[in-house]
């Protein structure tokens, strides 16, 4: 977890002890309720990271989300957020397979796919190891998720968080996922606390359909602060069932 003193954020286990195999995956059955998804591990009922932040956004967030819908139109909003879901988790799932080994290239996709997997490819190859990948993470505070990956990369320990967009995205548009990296990096913190996991920084890549992948650092004290505001937003989330 976070703590007032930074020192305590730092990896305590070395690097070189890390690998693949190291930390242990655990099960979480994940079960959607009144389009709320929760995660049910060892016995707790933990809501959603997404499924929080999504009833937490702000009137002017959601004024957006409906005016966008309003000028598509309902159904091809509807459309375009079955392709994007589908199209991320395909991407998901090609990027599991390559840090597990069985296959290092995806095969059978179409030219679209093909072009996101080429945008994020030469990211992934600058990482050194991956610790977890698509790993089931909680806290205590009452909220899981599942983190995409732990990897090594520039010799640092980073979580990661693999998105896909038809177009560049601003620093300000990705708000709401620099709070989901925060709270992800939070229950790692937990869960792999007694393997001396302490993960202090995160990167969001967000694969494009023509060019390479943008990359979103995000270092120690902001990391901090978007804790800070997840923390708030869960509170909000709270007081409002």
């Amino acid at each position: 977890d976070y703590t007032a003193s930074s020192s305590l954020l730092m990896l305590s286990v070395p690097m070189e002890t890390l690998n693949s195999a190291s930390l242990p995956k655990y099960n979480a059955q994940c079960t959607w309720y009144e389009g709320r998804q929760y995660y049910s591990v060892q016995g707790q009922i933990y809501t959603g990271i997404t499924t929080i932040l999504a009833a937490t956004r702000s009137e002017e967030e959601e004024q957006k989300f409906k005016d966008w819908e309003k000028q598509v139109g309902f159904a091809e909003a509807q459309r375009i957020r079955r392709e994007s879901t589908k199209r991320g988790k395909l991407l998901h799932k090609q990027i599991e397979g390559y840090f597990n080994g069985s296959s290092r290239a995806p095969i059978n996709q179409d030219v679209e796919q093909q072009n996101y997997w080429q945008s994020i490819q030469p990211f992934l190859e600058e990482i050194g190891e991956a610790y977890l990948v698509e790993g089931n993470v909680w806290h205590p505070s009452g909220f899981a998720g599942v983190v995409d990956a732990l990897v090594n990369y520039d010799g640092q320990l980073w979580v990661c968080d693999w998105k896909t967009s038809t177009k560049l995205k601003r620093w300000d548009w990705i708000q709401d996922h620099c709070l989901q990296v925060a709270a992800y990096t939070a229950a790692i913190n937990r869960v792999y606390q007694s393997q001396g996991i302490r993960v202090a920084q995160a990167l969001i890549a967000i694969a494009l359909p023509h060019t390479e992948a943008q990359i979103f650092r995000i270092e120690q004290e902001e990391l901090m602060e978007y804790w800070q505001i997840f923390k708030q937003r869960l509170a909000q989330f709270k007081a409002m069932q």
